[in-house]
């Protein structure tokens, strides 16, 4: 929370702290809450991906092996300056291209059965 506190600080003295950013960070950080992400052999691992619905869980796994080294190092997307992994948790698509929005169930399964 604190490098999220950091962050959120530089966009708004720097003008670019956007209002879907502040949503999105809301978002980001009540579905960590819920699922207590954890580092565990060097990956992340969800303590209770129960507590989202299953196609949030394993999207917010994909979209993190999706994120750029640099932004997981940093814990912070080099683009839009949001925390990482929080943003991966977040509904809106990463501005450096590395992932898509967040899809609807429909949308994920049929991601799925194609790749």
């Amino acid at each position: 929370m604190r490098v999220a506190l950091k962050i959120a600080w530089k966009m708004l003295i720097s003008g670019n702290l956007k209002i879907r950013y502040v949503w999105d960070f809301m978002v980001g950080e009540y579905r960590m809450y819920l699922t207590k992400p954890y580092y565990k052999n060097g990956f992340i691992a969800l303590r209770h991906p129960e507590k989202v619905r299953q196609h949030i869980a394993e999207q917010f796994i994909w979209r993190l092996e999706k994120t750029d080294e640099k932004c997981k190092r940093d814990f912070s997307c080099k683009h839009c300056g949001c925390s990482v992994p929080n943003l991966q948790f977040a509904n809106r698509e990463c501005e450096g291209g590395c992932y898509p929005k967040m899809m609807n169930k429909k949308e994920w399964e049929k991601y799925v059965q194609a790749n």
